[in-house]
């Protein structure tokens, strides 16, 4: 009889203890959802909501590059070059212009050799027009691919798009790592 007496008094001390866990749980688990949280969002554009830029001069034509908010690949800036120059890291949800002299244009992704993907467009632009660039990702995490693409896109599309992405200054823009690029022979 002394022995059930002693296991019934033991019990409230272990859902105390379950309680406690649990608790403990919980607290760690939200902690980590925060921390996550503020991590994915340094790797999201985080200035001003679109604004068009003032209209090119006769002489000039603009062009927009953008990348919509998604989770593939979101922590991943690939450095976006303009005719061999890199201007700027592009961000998840981010955009940046450019103004350029009229003609041929190469505008490329520096991407390190554990991506596919088209690398990069040309764009013929005019003077006194906009133009607008679109950089793409996803990610196949089942079979592992990473992917990230480059296209011009319609200025209806475009500026539908890119209302919700948030200003990169290319002033303020760090430089692509090039500790692991596939470098050209």
């Amino acid at each position: 009889m002394l022995v059930i007496i002693k296991s019934a008094m033991k019990l409230p001390l272990v859902e105390h203890h379950a309680r406690e866990s649990m608790i403990n749980f919980m607290i760690k688990r939200t902690t980590f959802i925060v921390v996550l949280l503020l991590l994915l969002s340094g790797c999201s554009a985080m200035g001003s909501r679109f604004q068009q830029a003032t209209p090119p001069s006769a002489e000039l034509s603009l062009v927009y590059i953008y990348r919509l908010s998604a989770w593939g690949n979101i922590l991943i800036s690939p450095a976006i070059l303009i005719d061999g120059d890199e201007k700027l890291l592009l961000k998840n949800n981010g955009y940046s212009f450019f103004y350029l002299p009229p003609g041929l244009h190469t505008i490329r992704l520096k991407l390190s050799d554990r991506y596919k993907g088209l690398a990069e467009v040309q764009v013929n632009t005019e003077a006194n027009r906009s133009y607008y660039v679109r950089v793409d990702t996803s990610a196949s995490l089942g079979i592992g691919v990473r992917t990230f693409g480059i296209g011009r896109v319609p200025d209806e599309i475009a500026l539908e798009e890119i209302k919700d992405c948030n200003y990169l200054d290319p002033e303020k823009s760090g430089k692509f790592s090039k500790s692991y690029i596939l470098e050209d022979n």
